[in-house]
């Protein structure tokens, strides 16, 4: 009798969420308000709640059918996942994320006057998720003008770029400017000439001793 009770308490435990669910990182943002996840068990029912609300509820979930929610919080929110197998076993998980910034490219204005002679940095939007630090391999949206004329120069919209923090990859203003913003956050970057591309230029777009204007958006910060 004893060791009857002991198997059904066994095979009756919940199983680890590591096991359990297929869910996206939190080191990166959440676009659009929409999220993807995949059970790795059969499950009878499958419950998501965004904070408190509950946002989706599955029946009979199953591992090749992949499981959409959405209209999640535009903001950062705690995503808590719960499910049941038809024998009784239960799994759960909550993760935190951050919702990515809202819309389409930023507008980038140029003030009037001469440009700065330092590095520039302001807030536009503060994110909550992980810290862009040395060594981390951020990747980013950007949108790009000079501020001599306001062209728009580059942007990466279309398609994000990743690069290593720290890594002497990318021009010194940019990893500066990057450095210390947090997923889910838009920064504005005014960068002098020093620390860009100086007396040389890059090209046509961007002219010798060229002050730079970017607008960035940290979407993902991996390692």
């Amino acid at each position: 009798m004893i060791a009857t009770l002991a198997a059904s308490a066994l095979l009756l435990a919940p199983i680890p969420a590591g096991q359990a669910f297929n869910l996206p990182s939190s080191r990166t943002c959440m676009g659009f308000g929409t999220l993807a996840l995949s059970p790795r068990e059969r499950f009878e029912t499958l419950t998501v709640r965004a904070g408190a609300k509950l946002v989706k509820r599955v029946t009979r979930a199953r591992p090749d059918r992949q499981i959409v929610v959405r209209k999640l919080p535009q903001r950062s929110f705690t995503l808590t996942v719960k499910a049941r197998t038809r024998d009784g076993r239960t799994a759960s998980v909550r993760k935190r994320y951050t919702a990515c910034p809202q819309g389409a490219k930023p507008v980038v204005a140029i003030p009037n006057g001469a440009p700065p002679a330092t590095l520039v940095t302001r807030d536009v939007i503060v994110g909550t998720g992980a810290v862009a630090d040395a060594g981390t391999l951020p990747r980013v949206h950007y949108f790009l003008k000079t501020w001599s004329n306001g062209k728009e120069v580059d942007a990466s919209y279309a398609d994000p770029f990743r690069f290593e923090l720290g890594s002497g990859s990318v021009i010194a203003g940019f990893d500066q400017g990057v450095t210390g913003m947090r997923v889910g956050g838009r920064r504005e970057i005014v960068i002098p000439p020093e620390l860009g591309y100086g007396e040389q230029g890059a090209g046509a777009s961007i002219q010798p001793n060229e002050t730079l204007v970017f607008v960035v958006d940290l979407i993902e910060v991996g390692s």
